[in-house]
């Protein structure tokens, strides 16, 4: 039996359940806009409130040139950029947990030549284009008495200071210290991890020549799934969308789920099913992540599909069975009578009638500033 939606006067025990259904109510309307649930697979709901993809306050701004507060004691060893790598992973993958083997593509230092660049093993000579410092400064007169310096990395040694001889540099990685290394890892993805979430691996970053190296940073992305989505406000909640027929709406109905595990769950229900209304399954949901044991809950949100059209056996039967509250009224001559149309025709039949009007109007039928003349 599907379980009824929460009622805060029915569940006293439940926390908030005006909150819960009001989340799920604002979560269905971003899954249901294509715009939003754009915005939402990009940036996440701090982007979806933003607009955009959200950037930190002032603070963080300012705070990443500005070491405001912190101390000035040196902070070791340079490290080298943290390499961000994203993998799409199915539902499936994410309820069960699963394990991905992927290649990364990093700088090592040569092992041929110790990272030195030389066949010899010797020192870098010198730079003789910018004495070593790397950079090479330029003056640029502006006007009279007016100049500017300008300081650019030195061509000839690409910034380095020194340089190695051609007939000296390293066979393998000619004269750069550093080779390109494929690697194979294995990601273990736990179950019920939410999107975006983050697995380091520490040292797994670039090499360089007197730096330690950054960490290589595996973020999960979520494939869309042809029945489930899951709720952009709580990631352990899922939400699928079933049609069913006005028949079924109004005497019950039962039908089945393929669940994310291969489990066919069984669904029967003899309420009376309201078009738009949405119901909660609970604990088959998604697994909570480090609490596998507990699940969020599966809402289903049904759409009612009425018939198109009725014949008069039809139309008597259902009068007779007693559903009609209306009362018959009967016309009176001086009644006006009118008539009823789908929104859609009577829009199409409105534009066709302005479009005459203004066909009029283009023929010599008077404007307004012509009947004020």
């Amino acid at each position: 039996m599907l379980a009824k939606k929460y009622h805060p006067d029915k569940n006293p025990g439940n926390k908030d359940a005006e909150e819960k259904f009001k989340e799920i109510s604002e979560a269905y309307e971003i899954l249901s806009d294509p715009e939003k649930k754009n915005l939402y697979d990009q940036y996440g709901l701090d982007g979806l409130k933003e607009g955009v993809g959200g950037f930190g306050g002032m603070d963080s701004f300012f705070s990443s040139f500005f070491d405001f507060g912190r101390s000035s004691r040196p902070r070791g060893p340079r490290k080298t950029r943290d390499i961000l790598h994203t993998i799409q992973c199915t539902l499936e993958e994410l309820y069960n947990g699963s394990r991905r083997r992927i290649k990364v593509t990093r700088n090592v230092k040569c092992s041929a030549c110790s990272a030195s660049g030389s066949k010899s093993g010797k020192a870098p000579k010198q730079c003789r284009g910018c004495g070593g410092s790397g950079v090479k400064v330029r003056t640029h007169m502006h006007g009279p008495g007016v100049y500017q310096q300008i300081q650019t990395s030195c061509n000839d040694c690409g910034g380095e200071g020194t340089y190695i001889p051609p007939d000296d540099k390293c066979n393998v990685c000619h004269g750069k210290k550093l080779t390109k290394e494929k690697k194979e890892i294995t990601v273990e993805i736990d179950k019920g991890v939410p999107e975006g979430h983050r697995i380091t691996f520490k040292g797994l970053s670039d090499e360089a020549v007197g730096a330690v190296p950054g960490d290589l940073i595996i973020e999960i992305g979520v494939k869309e799934h042809s029945l489930f989505n899951r709720n952009p406000r709580n990631p352990y909640d899922l939400f699928i969308e079933k049609d069913i027929n006005l028949v079924d709406a109004l005497t019950g109905f039962s039908f089945t789920i393929q669940h994310l595990d291969g489990r066919v769950l069984y669904v029967e229900s003899h309420d009376i099913i309201r078009p738009g209304q949405i119901k909660e399954i609970r604990d088959e949901g998604m697994p909570i992540h480090s609490r596998i044991w507990d699940k969020g809950s599966l809402f289903i949100k049904f759409n009612v599909i009425f018939p198109k059209k009725l014949n008069s056996k039809q139309l008597r039967e259902i009068k007779n069975i007693g559903l009609s509250t209306l009362p018959k009224v009967q016309k009176k001559s001086d009644y006006v009578e009118v008539s009823l149309y789908d929104v859609e025709e009577r829009g199409s039949n409105q534009n066709d009638r302005m479009d005459e009007e203004s066909e009029d109007e283009s023929h010599g039928r008077p404007g307004v500033q012509c009947a004020q003349q």
